[in-house]
């Protein structure tokens, strides 16, 4: 399967983008503004009204849930270059690796690997290689030679420290997709029980009762939960994606990683 064109992947990315935040905010929004405009027909609120005489604390929570959608994408996005970035890299460094090592050129393989800076198997192999000649240069000097096991420990110890590495590089910033996954529903919550709060002063302040008194309250704190789930779901579901997409970059570099420390220990380490 062929790695989708750069051009392509910023189209879909846009795509993503642009029909997520629509059905966000125009959404739910154009649905109240239908039943706000129905009301105003009879003397009721429209939506921007309802917008209006939300209190000061309430419009806060509204655009702090705006500012926790536009920055799980921006997570999002960057996360999903970044991948793209990694694997159509690797791809090539790949085809250009391999013939180095049947050749037993590791030296001119690490300096290799500097052109690939995104790839996560080009770190992998740079730092085995560098791990390796570090090691036989060492012990040569000292006139005293490494067996296979320690070889091999120390290799896979250099597996495993640079796998750990480059995973939390690609994990970087997911926490906060997690976080706002968990806490947007709860925020746009807060803004239900601001908006319930405001219709029942209103009450108070009215001396009346009744569905048509507290109606603006209670839309104003619908608006508040309807933006907190549907800014939750997109960061749960983008969470989920990206772990899973990050998980089989790990497993990548270990499998491969422990098949380089192999290689090199069939071949007798020969630099």
């Amino acid at each position: 399967m062929g790695t989708p064109k750069p051009q392509k992947v910023v189209h879909m990315i846009l795509s993503l983008s642009v029909f997520t935040l629509g059905f966000l905010f125009l959404f739910p929004l154009t649905a109240l503004a239908q039943i706000g405009t129905t009301h105003a027909a009879g003397g009721g609120l429209n939506i921007f009204e309802l917008y209006q005489q939300m209190g000061l604390l309430a419009k806060a929570v509204f655009w702090v849930l705006v500012a926790m959608s536009v920055w799980s994408f921006y997570v999002a996005i960057s996360r999903y270059v970044l991948l793209h970035q990694a694997r159509s890299q690797s791809m090539q460094f790949i085809k250009v690796a391999r013939p180095l090592l049947d050749k037993n050129r590791i030296q001119e393989l690490i300096k290799i690997t500097k052109r690939f800076s995104k790839s996560h198997m080009a770190r992998i192999y740079s730092r085995v290689c560098y791990e390796l000649t570090t090691n036989i240069e060492l012990h040569k000097s000292e006139e005293s030679d490494l067996t296979v096991d320690q070889m091999a420990s120390i290799l896979n110890r250099a597996v495993y420290g640079e796998t750990q590495v480059v995973t939390a590089e690609l994990k970087k910033n997911l926490s906060g997709l997690a976080t706002i996954g968990a806490t947007a529903p709860f925020v746009g919550l807060f803004g239900t029980v601001i908006g319930v709060i405001n219709a029942f002063t209103g009450i108070a302040d009215a001396g009346a009762g009744g569905i048509g008194a507290v109606s603006a309250g209670i839309a104003e704190a619908l608006i508040e939960t309807a933006v907190g789930l549907f800014v939750a779901i997109p960061a749960v579901w983008l969470f989920n994606y990206f772990i899973n997409k990050v998980g089989h970059f790990t497993a990548e570099m270990e499998g491969n990683g422990s098949d380089l420390v192999d290689y090199f220990l069939r071949k007798g380490m020969r630099i």
